[in-house]
């Protein structure tokens, strides 16, 4: 039984280098055609004109040997001949340092596949480096690039380029699409033991950052199951800093041990945000923000919920030392929240202008980003100032104005049902 098996992965594999290779007869042709050569001029004293014919129409794939000498009659570089067998490497190991959240390892493939300028593989390859380091924007048009390629995928690639894509469509707070996706690889790769605990996983991300807690949960158990069998520690860690995430968001109970040892499982970043997190819990404020690192995405709130600290404990020198700071950091992330004018208008006596600006630009900002969390957090403040100021019928309506946004955001929930128990 373990030879057919055996027989059978290589038949497959085979198929599958067969497939990719197919795509060097465009190249020929297009070459032959930039060197204004005939068929019969290329294949002469290696294969005959009909044989090229077929090739360049990949009717048939041809051996790499004869490969190799076609390429260098029309002096192409030789590595384009075993790109479909390095590519089909490339692609597993991108898979497997994406799952198991191996950035320094993906960093090192990365950089190997620099020199490949174009190749659908390997841009897959690349699609899941910027996923993993949350660059959107590079992510999303590499992604948008390999639109016009899911034909030529087999569904191994296909299925790893959805994974891929739905990860980066929730860092982008595309959360429909990221589902569909999602529920997508479970028909393509429904056995596939990687692919399916990613696709848990995700999903369990994706249904917590809407809060839907019971979807989240019952998603994570399933991914915590085969991530713990695999022995994917760093997987779960990352799911205990999501966990956390979600408890705070939810204002409940669950905790998580602080341990420094855990911390070099989790990326910068990841680590930043896990700090920022105990510090909102409630737990040693001063010792977690102080932690998290100049360049962060999340050092402006660090120094401001520091401010907020500080100021709560009559402590004005350190709030008016990290309000400096504050400043300063200004300019390193001007797309996000400035949390210094934020401080500046907090401080006013009539908090007019502090309201007006949550209206005007975080309230809307925290809606595109589909954030809960920060949303009910917004309207709370704006609500509590137009009480203050007796205008009851505003207050109702931002009230409604949430609960609307927030279902709209949950909408996913009748596929998302459908998606768990599949």
């Amino acid at each position: 039984m373990e030879s057919k098996v055996r027989i059978d992965f290589e038949r497959r594999r085979e198929a599958i280098v067969q497939f990719y290779r197919g795509s060097i007869g465009l190249t020929i042709k297009k070459r032959r055609m930039d060197l204004q050569m005939t068929q019969e001029s290329v294949g002469k004293g290696i294969i005959s004109n009909t044989f090229v014919s077929k090739l360049e129409n990949n009717v048939i794939h041809a051996n790499k040997e004869c490969l190799m000498l076609l390429m260098e009659r029309l002096d192409l570089p030789l590595d384009l001949v075993e790109l479909p067998e390095d590519m089909l490497a490339y692609l597993k190991r991108g898979l497997d340092c994406f799952y198991w959240n191996d950035w320094e390892a993906f960093q090192e493939l990365f950089d190997e596949i620099r020199k490949f300028d174009f190749g659908v593989l390997i841009q897959i390859v690349r699609l899941g480096y910027h996923v993993l380091h949350k660059q959107t924007e590079t992510a999303t048009r590499i992604q948008n690039e390999l639109y016009r390629y899911l034909t030529s995928m087999d569904n191994t690639a296909f299925s790893i380029f959805l994974l891929f894509s739905a990860a980066n469509k929730i860092n982008g707070y595309d959360y429909e699409t990221a589902n569909e996706y999602l529920t997508c690889i479970k028909e393509i790769m429904p056995f596939d033991s990687k692919l399916l605990a990613l696709t848990r996983y995700y999903e369990s991300l994706l249904f917590g950052l809407i809060k839907l807690p019971h979807l989240s949960d019952e998603a994570a158990e399933m991914a915590k199951m085969m991530f713990i069998n695999a022995g994917n520690v760093r997987r779960l860690m990352l799911m205990s800093v999501d966990k956390y995430q979600f408890s705070v968001s939810e204002k409940s109970n669950w905790h998580i041990e602080y341990r420094q040892e855990h911390l070099p499982l989790l990326c910068p970043d990841e680590v930043d945000r896990y700090h920022v997190l105990r510090a909102l819990s409630g737990e040693k404020p001063v010792f977690y923000l102080e932690k998290v690192q100049s360049d962060s995405l999340l050092y402006g709130l660090s120094r401001f919920l520091l401010c907020q600290y500080y100021k709560k404990n009559n402590d004005m020198d350190k709030y008016e030392m990290n309000k400096t700071f504050l400043h300063d950091c200004r300019h390193l992330h001007e797309e996000s929240i400035d949390y210094y004018l934020l401080l500046v208008l907090r401080e006013k006596a009539d908090p007019t202008e502090y309201k007006d600006y949550l209206i005007d630009f975080l309230l809307p900002y925290a809606v595109k980003c589909k954030d809960i969390f920060v949303m009910e957090l917004l309207t709370e403040d704006i609500t509590k100032i137009l009480i203050s100021k007796k205008r009851y019928k505003d207050a109702c309506s931002f009230m409604q104005k949430l609960e609307k946004d927030t279902v709209k955001i949950q909408s996913i929930k009748k596929l998302t049902e459908n998606s768990i128990l599949s």
